[in-house]
């Protein structure tokens, strides 16, 4: 049986893929007042920086392999492991990631409500 969270969670790793999650960096082309770069740190905020590279990121990727004994890699929030064996390690990846993304979306929305009550 699908869940909706099944299928949130495959249409996520679509746009992941396909390169159309969006993120600050696509909201600053389509909209001229969006910033390009990270409200969490400034730097500039593509979907590796958001998903991986981002202190944030780090920081839980760091614990996820520490606590599974493997080190995650960008490759692996992209594209997963090639194993039958990392199924699992897979799934945790792509919830993590999605949570990852969640969280950024909360703050992009909290960050635009603090600039337009300003």
């Amino acid at each position: 049986m699908i869940t909706v969270e099944d299928k949130k969670n495959a249409e996520f790793n679509y746009k992941i893929l396909n390169n159309i999650l969006v993120n600050s960096y696509i909201l600053s082309k389509w909209r001229t007042e969006a910033s390009p770069n990270c409200e969490l740190c400034g730097e500039h905020n593509g979907i590796l920086h958001m998903l991986y590279f981002s202190d944030l990121a780090q920081n839980v990727w760091a614990k996820m392999g520490r606590n599974k004994g493997t080190t995650i890699h960008a490759s692996d929030v992209i594209f997963g492991r090639n194993s039958q064996f990392d199924q699992h390690l897979n799934f945790l990846i792509s919830i993590s990631a999605f949570n990852i993304y969640k969280f950024w979306i909360v703050a992009h929305n909290e960050n635009k409500t603090r600039t337009q009550e300003s």
